[in-house]
């Protein structure tokens, strides 16, 4: 099982996320290694609160999930929040009822936000999603996010402006605290499954 995992939600053939999970990967992946995992290639049909739990994409993310110390959520802004893709990720396998054989498996993991939108003021979109994994599931979230612009990655690259240059040392930045958080935390005890 990976470390850490990278989790990029975007569906769009030319996403501006998964370029960037490509950047990560071949150039700050020295700072932090990580497994890339595209939602795309395990999606989830509609959440039902049922049948969901039987999909065996549900299954891989669970074990994923389960498996990793850190995890990296990579996502599309919309409407000044997280995909639709990303939360239902968090919802399924996030649904926490023991007495009916399910556990959630986001418990007490490292989380790190990375968002690509397309204005200047969306870099709190992930604030609610951050707010519900620290709560409901006592996630620690690191407080270095990853914001990008899509005007900043053209053509799998991104770009050699100021943005640019700012993003690349916010993603260098952001791994290395990532890095700092799972090193420190990394022989802490606790249970994985407790009840809030």
């Amino acid at each position: 099982m990976a470390r850490v995992i990278l989790i990029s939600t975007s569906l769009d053939p030319e996403s501006k996320g998964r370029m960037l999970a490509r950047w990560m990967q071949e150039h700050a992946s020295g700072t932090l290694d990580f497994e890339w995992l595209d939602y795309g290639d395990h999606p989830l049909p509609d959440f039902d609160n049922d049948q969901i739990f039987n999909h065996p994409n549900t299954h891989f993310w669970r074990e994923k999930i389960l498996g990793a110390e850190g995890i990296i959520l990579m996502f599309p802004v919309y409407n000044w929040s997280i995909c639709a893709n990303l939360k239902k990720l968090i919802e399924t396998v996030g649904t926490h009822y023991p007495e009916l054989g399910r556990t959630a498996v986001w418990f007490d993991k490292i989380i790190t936000f990375v968002s690509v939108g397309g204005l200047h003021h969306s870099y709190m979109s992930y604030s609610s999603a951050a707010m519900s994994l620290m709560l409901d599931f006592k996630c620690i979230i690191n407080p270095y996010m990853v914001y990008a612009r899509s005007a900043d990655i053209e053509h799998g690259d991104i770009l050699e402006t100021a943005g640019g240059h700012e993003l690349k040392a916010r993603i260098r930045k952001t791994l290395t605290v990532k890095k700092e958080l799972l090193d420190r935390l990394a022989n802490r005890q606790y249970q994985s499954t407790w009840e809030v």
